[in-house]
């Protein structure tokens, strides 16, 4: 994953004055990317400081040095392009074609494209998402010493005949299958996509979770919990959104290898009140 965040800026010029200047940035960055891009130093200086343009072949050789995504680079190249057009109409063209592709990088759902829902009937879907204790006790299953309906149903709080009814639910769903009473998960990383109608309701279900927690325990415990209202410039909005985006993927990037021992709810909220 990339540190610097290529989405932050609307014009390819800033994009490559910010990677300069990035806290990262290591030294001679200026002329180790004009020599990727084919191009001398000094006249990287002059596209930096002037109206001069670089050129899409100059682009690609940038946005492979600073290792950029896919996504990433046909945004770098939909800035470039859009620098370069030399119609109003072209421009507005380009400006909507690499606003797509931003729309498209929010979209958590296609960042984690490996994760899926559960791959069972619309009705059992709905029924996976439509209360947190689902997610879970099937996440639950994962821990060792937490395989029996009588250990998970003393881990939640619920009785040993309301945790075998859900346990059967995940079984019909595909997602946990049982084996002389002991019972395992068969999928553990699940995301519904953005324009999904459940995605709303999972994210208040989790959201309602957290307000209970706060209830039953004032001042949250040892938990992690901020709320701040703050007054700041659009273009910064932009910028701390992606900070939060990029929190979220190393996050997971800690996830994914990490070993079953608890199960916690990750909630980040950022919008414009």
């Amino acid at each position: 994953m990339n540190a610097f965040d290529p989405f932050q800026y609307n014009d390819y010029k800033e994009l490559i004055k910010g990677a300069l200047h990035a806290p990262d940035a290591r030294r001679g960055l200026q002329g180790a990317l004009a020599e990727a891009a084919g191009c001398k130093s000094s006249y990287l200086s002059q596209v930096l400081s002037g109206p001069v343009h670089l050129t899409p072949d100059h682009g690609v050789g940038i946005a492979e040095h600073l290792g950029f995504s896919e996504i990433e680079s046909d945004y770098f190249l939909a800035l470039l392009h859009e620098g370069r057009a030399a119609t109003p109409r072209l421009r507005a063209k380009l400006t909507a074609q690499r606003d797509a592709l931003r729309r498209r990088r929010d979209d958590l759902a296609a960042r984690f494209a490996a994760a899926r829902p559960p791959a069972a009937l619309p009705e059992a879907v709905t029924r996976y998402y439509s209360h947190w204790r689902y997610a879970v006790l099937h996440l639950l299953l994962g821990i060792p010493g937490l395989d029996t309906p009588q250990a998970l149903a003393a881990r939640m709080g619920l009785t040993v005949r309301k945790t075998q009814e859900m346990l059967q639910s995940l079984a019909a769903m595909k997602l946990a299958s049982a084996e002389d009473g002991r019972w395992r998960p068969l999928e553990n990383d699940l995301h519904l996509p953005k324009d999904s109608p459940l995605a709303n309701v999972s994210h208040i279900n989790w959201r309602l979770r957290s307000v209970q927690r706060l209830q039953d325990e004032p001042g949250g415990g040892d938990d992690l919990t901020y709320s701040g209202i703050h007054t700041l410039s659009r273009a910064d909005v932009d910028k701390i959104k992606g900070i939060l985006r990029d929190a979220l993927e190393r996050a997971r990037a800690v996830i994914a290898p990490s070993p079953e021992e608890e199960v916690i709810c990750l909630l980040v909220d950022c919008f414009v009140v």
